[in-house]
């Protein structure tokens, strides 16, 4: 791992590094710690200010993280950095006015306004209508354009929406050094009723054997779109009961937010397949650290 902050390596002389990112944000952020002594000219000297370039290397030398400096911390005896890539933009940039079309569409439309780059989206195709108000950010309209499933990043300068990030990864028991695991359906959607202005329905969908199970959780929707949309609406709105887990195991830079990893730890109460919705990469007192958090 190699930490350059505006092109000088300083990696060496960090006490902690962390890399993380979560689906729920639009930027990664990385954050340094390092040690200080004003008094103690062994120490290296670190010239820093904000909005100088953060660069993150692996071991080979292919970069996963580049950013600038946000926030300049300083205490008589640390010395910590906060830096995040580009996805900071699309939190940082509020528009407002009225986006229509499908997820794909209206992140285009989002892109423009902001004169971004697409690098590619997968969302979902139904016609929706968004309109933005004060205080709604460029991050929060692609969130309800492509849906909460979805992995929003700026791959370098251009905006990049995806379902899942990278090839699936298998999780070996020893590499596991923590893990916790829940199961709760207190999110649980399983009948959807969508109306229309007057109140009349335009369409349902409901989970029956969910229904049967837990007793009725019902939503009801405005239409968005076509009326021949409703249904589809509907059965979009549906949810199962969730089950997470919080893992630690030795660090691996290849699983991201938004990446797939298969489990078959039936002593860690953790088998099948899971969607990685955060991670932390964490660099202390010479260890290497992946904290993972999954989705079923």
């Amino acid at each position: 791992m190699i930490l350059t902050i505006r092109g000088t390596a300083v990696g060496h002389i960090a006490s902690v590094i962390t890399l993380q990112k979560a689906r729920t944000e639009a930027a990664a952020t990385l954050t340094a710690m390092f040690w200080r002594a004003t008094a103690d000219t062994y120490f290296q000297t670190l010239t820093i200010a904000t909005g100088d370039a953060v660069q993150l290397l692996d071991d080979k030398g292919k970069r996963v993280f580049l950013g600038s400096v946000q926030t300049l911390e300083r205490t008589p005896e640390t010395f910590t950095v906060t830096a995040c890539d580009r996805g900071i933009y699309l939190t940082r940039n509020e528009l407002s006015g009225v986006f229509a079309g499908t997820g794909a569409q209206i992140a285009a439309q989002v892109a423009s306004r902001l004169g971004i780059a697409i690098a590619s989206v997968d969302a979902k195709s139904g016609y929706q209508v968004i309109t933005a108000l004060a205080g709604d950010s460029a991050f929060s309209i692609l969130r309800r354009a492509v849906g909460d499933d979805r992995e929003i990043t700026m791959d370098g300068t251009k905006l990049a929406i995806a379902k899942t990030v990278g090839t699936a990864a298998t999780l070996k028991a020893e590499n596991v050094l923590d893990i916790v695991c829940r199961s709760d359906i207190g999110s649980i959607v399983n009948r959807c009723l969508v109306v229309k202005s007057n109140g009349a329905v335009a369409g349902s969908a409901e989970n029956a054997a969910d229904r049967a199970k837990y007793g009725q959780f019902q939503q009801v929707q405005s239409l968005q779109g076509a009326i021949s949309g409703a249904s589809a609406q509907a059965k979009a709105a549906l949810t199962s009961k969730t089950f997470t887990a919080d893992i630690t195991v030795l660090g691996d830079l290849a699983l991201k937010s938004g990446g797939i990893v298969t489990a078959n730890l039936p002593d860690w109460g953790l088998r099948g397949t899971f969607t990685i919705t955060a991670v932390t990469h964490r660099w202390k007192a010479g260890l290497f650290t992946t904290e993972l958090t999954l989705k079923l």
